[in-house]
């Protein structure tokens, strides 16, 4: 399977379709009420970008106002039969799809999300709470505000569904580009007010509703496929600084598939990477070194919790995705290009390689990539890591760190005899410190023949 399949664009795969709909019937299958009909009518229409973009446009502005939910009242009650919509509610919205489409014009924006809060006034916030359930009113700035989800809803679980189907190449390469990065930016700043209300204080915004989980990562993944077609002087105002501005698990629940999409569908699977990409990566990397994880001070420094920490930090050492055949570079295999993320990987190990969250991890690269990584930069980034042997080196014992570190040793000292004097005294003075941590091996390697004439520097 193609490493990046699931965080490309569906315009992108070869396939067989009709020609343009002179009656968009198929638009009426977005309103069908079972959600698979919905989404595979939509899929559908994305992927005839290419020959009818207004169709398209037309079912993905239908597709993002069904994401509407509006209330229930005594004077429209719902019928039995009906869905999360009224019949009256879907005729409406196909009707002003179709009228789009056969009507011509700019493109339209698409519908964005309802108010991610209401501030009640003083009539109608009596004896009413924090519809909230990640934060309280003892975690308000003013705890006399009342504050909470407008009557309209946004249908978040649905509307994840429908990021992946974007024909974002089609997009970009029409005059829907400025509209739809306009509808971007309401979705993430819609996103950054659900999951660190404005209105919660600044040390309580760490923490993430759990029923926007898979909104939050699907659009984190959207947005990364997006940064690839884009400037860094774009994404980065757009993009990054809002999601660098957020703190904790909030911060992390973005920026993880943000990476991880980017990467994969622009570093692993692209024929040629963007020349930002680096740069890109190396802003996330600099947000995620800013984490309290890294520094060893800290309350519980060098551990990191939940799903997007670990992650992020697999995304970034580059061994996210064990094998994938098909992609154009690393996890294929081939590792010629390593110097091209290097300064990355030097930069990400030398800040926390002190903590096995992040050396077992660089090792595994080291491993992966044994056949092009440059021993003599393996070899400073262990010193710098291991210092004088002084520093507390969390985990490491319990990881078989040490072991490790003196295979790769062995295996440079191998691939590249004879070795240079220095990195032979690099080396040597790597396994001195790994024998004072008990490391057997590294004590054998020491009289081994590449090492037992070796006298380390002074």
């Amino acid at each position: 399977m193609h490493v990046g399949l699931y965080d490309r664009d569906p315009a992108a795969v070869p396939v067989l379709v009709p020609q343009p709909l002179e009656d968009p019937a198929l638009l009426g299958l977005v309103t069908h009420p079972l959600e698979i009909v919905s989404l595979t009518a939509l899929g559908e229409l994305c992927r005839l970008w290419a020959k009818d973009p207004k169709l398209a446009w037309s079912a993905l502005g239908l597709a993002f106002s069904l994401c509407q939910l509006e209330p229930i009242t005594p004077d429209k009650p719902r019928g039995p039969n009906e869905g999360v919509h009224t019949d009256e509610r879907l005729r409406k919205a196909l009707e002003a799809a179709e009228q789009f489409y056969r009507e011509s014009g700019d493109w339209r924006t698409l519908p964005p999300p309802p108010p991610a809060w209401v501030k009640l006034d003083g009539k109608n916030r009596r004896r009413r709470h924090y519809r909230d359930i990640a934060h309280g009113r003892d975690d308000a700035v003013n705890p006399a505000d009342v504050w909470v989800e407008p009557a309209t809803r946004w249908y978040s679980q649905y509307a994840a569904k429908i990021l992946p189907l974007l024909p974002l190449d089609g997009i970009f390469a029409s005059g829907a580009r400025g509209p739809f990065l306009k509808f971007l930016w309401e979705l993430l700043n819609w996103t950054i007010q659900k999951n660190a209300p404005p209105w919660v204080k600044p040390e309580r915004r760490d923490r993430t509703p759990a029923d926007l989980y898979e909104w939050t990562r699907s659009l984190g993944q959207t947005l990364g496929r997006v940064s690839g077609l884009l400037r860094l002087e774009e994404i980065r105002p757009r993009f990054l600084e809002p999601i660098f501005a957020l703190e904790g698990d909030a911060c992390w629940a973005l920026l993880a598939p943000f990476t991880s999409a980017y990467v994969c569908a622009y570093v692993y699977d692209a024929v040629v990477i963007p020349a930002d990409a680096v740069a890109i990566l190396d802003l996330c990397l600099g947000r995620f070194l800013a984490s309290p994880a890294f520094k060893r001070a800290s309350y519980r420094s060098g551990e990191f919790y939940g799903f997007d920490q670990p992650r992020l930090i697999k995304t970034l050492m580059f061994v996210s995705v064990e094998h994938a055949a098909l992609a154009a570079r690393y996890v294929n295999g081939d590792w010629s290009e390593i110097s091209r993320i290097l300064p990355l990987i030097d930069r990400f190990v030398r800040a926390g390689g002190w903590t096995v969250s992040i050396m077992a991890p660089f090792l595994t690269l080291c491993e992966r990539a044994k056949a092009s990584y440059p021993a003599d930069v393996f070899a400073d980034q262990i010193l710098t890591v291991v210092g004088d042997g002084s520093e507390q080196l969390k985990g490491w014992q319990n990881a078989s760190v040490p072991a490790r570190i003196a295979g790769l040793v062995q295996h440079f000292a191998d691939r590249d005899a004879p070795m240079p004097l220095h990195l032979a005294q690099k080396f040597l003075r790597i396994l001195d410190l790994l024998v004072d941590m008990g490391d057997r091996r590294s004590a054998a390697l020491q009289l081994g023949e590449d090492f037992r004439e070796i006298r380390t520097a002074d």
